[in-house]
C-alpha cells in the first residue's frame, strides 16, 4: 500500500503527514476529498512579529505555545528562509541559520496535556544598509505512531502502515529598519515585463530578481502607453500574488530575499488595444524612484476577449462602453442607459451618433446628445432612452453608427453599437449547438463549441467549460464573456488554453448562462484526445437543438 502524504504550507506553515484513507468518487467535477480526523499538536501565538527598529538594536522576542489535548515534545530552532516565485516565504533547512535571531529558551520542550509555555529569543537588528529583514523560527512536534495492527503469523499479503502526524510552524520576525533608505533597490534586476490574459482581461506581469546579499522592501509602479505617444501613463501598483487577498495597503509592499526571483502582477486599470505599447516600471523606496525601465509590449487582436466584449475601440486611444445596449419594458429592465466615451489620446476629438442606414432612429429609441466634443484625456456620456409610447409590441434590434473625427474633420474611427429594444413579450432565445471539438490550429489553441440562436431574442453568452481527466484533475475555461448572440446569429465559442491536453479520454461539462429569460444550458459528454483520434473539424459539425 502506498502512503500518500499531504504537505500544506501556509503562513503558519502547518504540515500534516496524513496516512492512507479511502477516497470515493463524488460525481462530475467533484474533487476527491480526504477526511483525516487530525488536529494540530500545539498552538502558537502570535504567528509573527512585525517590528520597526534601528540598526544594531537588540529586542526580546517571545511566542506563547500550548499543547492541544495531549502531551507533546517539540523541537525549536532558528532557520534560514527562502522565497517562492509568488512571494511566499518558506523555511530553508538546508542553509545555515543567521545568528541575528538567538534562541534563549531550550531547543527541546516537553509539554503535558494542554500545558502552556513561552519560547524566548533575542533579535539583533543587522547593521547592513538593508531596509527590511525577516527571520524564522521552526517549531516541530516530533510526532507519534497512531496505528499498530498485529499481523497474523504466516500472512504474507498484509502490510503494516504507520501514520505519523507532524505539526510544524514557521514563526516569523519581520523588521523594518528605521532610517534605512533602501538605495540598494537600484541593484534589483527587472528581468522582463509582459501582458498576459487573466480571465479574458489584460494583466501586467513583471519578473524581478535580487542579486544582492540583502533583503529589500519596496513598491513597484507600472504604466502602459502607446509606443511613441506623448500621452501620460495611468500608473498602477504591481503586487506579489500571495498578497492578492490582503485588504490593507501592505498588499503593495514587495519583499524580496537575497537571491530570490519573484513575479509581480496586476490587472490593467485601462483597456489594452491592439498595437505596439511601452510598459514603464519604477521601483520605489521611501517615496523615491530608485530604478526605472521601459519595455516594449505588443497586443494582438483578440488577446483579451472579455475586454473586447465590454468595450469598443472607437479610434486609437478612444474607447466606448458598454459595447452593446439593452433597453427593456420587461420587469427589472432598464429604460435608460448611458454610454461613455473616453478619450485617452493627446488630441481633442469630435463624436457624432447617427441612425443605421436611415434618416431617423427606430421607433421607441431616443438618443441625446448626438454630437459631442471630447478634450484630450476627458470622457463624456450620451443617453439612450426607451420611449414606450412609440415602441412596437415585438422585440426589435438596431445599430447606432458612431463616427469619431479629429479637429481637422478627418474620420479617425467608425463603428456600430448594437441596441436591443425589448417589449413585454414572451419571446426568448432558442439555442442550438454542435459537439465540442478541439481546434489546435489557432493561437492560442482552443476547444470550440459552435452555437446558433434560432429564437427571437438575443442571449448574452457567459459560458464555462470544465474538463476532467481520468485522474479527476479539473481544468476550467471561459468563453463568451457576455457578448450577445443575436436572433439568427451563429458563433463559435472558443475556450482557449495555453497548450494541447495530453492524449486520453476526458469528461467535459459546458454551462451557458444568459439572462433570466431562459434557464442555464448544460451539456455533458466525453471527448477523446490523442494523435490517432480523429475529431470532427469545426466546419463539419451539425447544430442540434438544446432542450433548456
Amino acid at each position: 500500500m502506498k502512503l500518500r502524504k499531504i504537505l500544506a504550507w501556509t503562513s503558519a506553515m502547518v504540515a500534516l503527514h496524513v496516512g492512507p484513507t479511502v477516497a470515493q468518487h463524488q460525481g462530475f467535477n467533484q474533487e476527491l476529498k480526504l477526511r483525516p480526523n487530525v488536529k494540530p499538536a500545539f498552538h502558537v501565538t502570535p504567528m509573527s512579529h512585525k517590528l520597526e527598529a534601528s540598526r544594531g538594536k537588540q529586542i526580546p522576542i517571545t511566542f506563547d505555545i500550548e499543547s492541544v489535548d495531549r502531551a507533546t515534545v517539540l523541537q525549536v530552532r532558528t532557520v534560514s528562509l527562502r522565497q517562492e516565485q509568488d512571494g511566499t516565504i518558506l523555511p530553508d533547512t538546508d542553509s545555515p541559520a543567521p545568528d541575528n535571531l538567538q534562541l534563549l529558551s531550550p531547543a527541546e520542550i516537553k509539554l503535558a496535556e494542554n500545558e502552556q509555555t513561552t519560547i524566548q529569543c533575542r533579535l539583533r537588528v543587522p547593521t547592513t544598509s538593508a531596509n527590511f529583514h525577516s527571520f524564522g523560527l521552526l517549531v516541530t512536534d516530533l510526532g507519534r505512531i497512531v496505528e499498530r495492527r498485529p499481523i497474523d503469523a504466516g500472512d504474507t499479503q498484509t502490510r503494516r502502515v504507520g501514520i505519523r502526524f507532524v505539526t510544524r510552524y514557521l514563526l516569523r520576525v519581520d523588521v523594518r529598519v528605521k532610517g534605512a533608505r533602501g538605495e540598494d533597490a537600484a541593484k534589483l534586476d527587472i528581468e522582463s515585463v509582459e501582458l498576459i490574459e487573466d480571465d479574458g482581461f489584460a494583466k501586467a506581469r513583471a519578473w524581478i530578481s535580487n542579486p544582492t546579499v540583502s533583503p529589500l522592501e519596496f513598491q513597484v509602479r507600472a504604466g502602459l502607453a502607446r509606443a511613441g505617444s506623448s500621452a501620460g501613463r495611468n500608473t498602477f501598483a504591481l503586487i506579489m500574488p500571495n498578497r492578492e487577498t490582503v485588504e490593507s495597503d501592505e498588499r503593495y509592499d514587495v519583499r524580496i530575499l537575497p537571491g530570490a526571483r519573484i513575479r509581480l502582477e496586476h490587472r490593467l486599470p485601462e483597456a489594452a488595444f491592439p498595437g505596439e505599447h511601452e510598459m514603464e516600471l519604477a521601483i520605489i523606496t521611501n517615496r523615491r524612484t530608485r530604478k526605472k525601465e521601459v519595455f516594449p509590449v505588443s497586443v494582438q487582436t483578440g488577446d483579451f476577449p472579455a475586454q473586447d466584449a465590454m468595450l469598443i475601440q472607437a479610434a486609437r486611444d478612444v474607447s466606448v462602453s458598454p459595447s452593446q445596449v439593452e433597453l427593456s419594458m420587461r420587469r427589472g429592465g432598464n429604460r435608460r442607459v448611458a454610454v461613455e466615451i473616453k478619450n485617452n489620446s493627446p488630441k481633442d476629438v469630435q463624436v457624432a451618433i447617427h441612425p443605421n442606414n436611415a434618416d431617423a432612429f427606430v421607433d421607441g429609441l431616443d438618443v441625446s446628445p448626438t454630437d459631442l466634443k471630447l478634450r484630450a484625456g476627458s470622457k463624456r456620456k450620451f443617453l439612450l432612452t426607451l420611449n414606450a409610447h412609440e415602441l412596437s409590441d415585438q422585440n426589435s434590434y438596431t445599430q447606432l453608427n458612431v463616427i469619431v473625427k479629429s479637429d481637422s474633420d478627418e474620420v479617425v474611427g467608425d463603428f456600430s453599437i448594437p441596441v436591443a429594444l425589448l417589449a413585454r413579450t414572451e419571446q426568448t432565445p432558442q439555442i442550438q449547438c454542435a459537439p465540442l471539438v478541439w481546434d489546435g490550429s489557432t493561437d492560442p489553441p482552443a476547444f470550440v463549441l459552435p452555437i446558433r440562436n434560432t429564437g427571437q431574442m438575443h442571449l448574452p453568452v457567459q459560458a464555462s467549460l470544465k474538463m476532467v481527466d481520468a485522474f479527476g484533475r479539473v481544468v476550467e475555461m471561459r468563453a463568451g464573456y457576455g457578448r450577445w448572440l443575436l436572433p439568427g446569429e451563429e458563433t463559435r465559442l472558443q475556450f482557449r488554453t495555453k497548450f494541447a491536453p495530453p492524449a486520453g479520454k476526458y469528461r467535459y461539462q459546458v454551462k451557458i448562462d444568459g439572462d433570466k429569460s431562459i434557464p442555464p444550458i448544460e451539456i455533458e459528454d466525453d471527448l477523446q484526445m490523442g494523435a490517432d483520434q480523429t475529431e470532427p473539424t469545426v466546419d463539419a459539425v451539425q447544430l442540434t437543438p438544446i432542450q433548456s
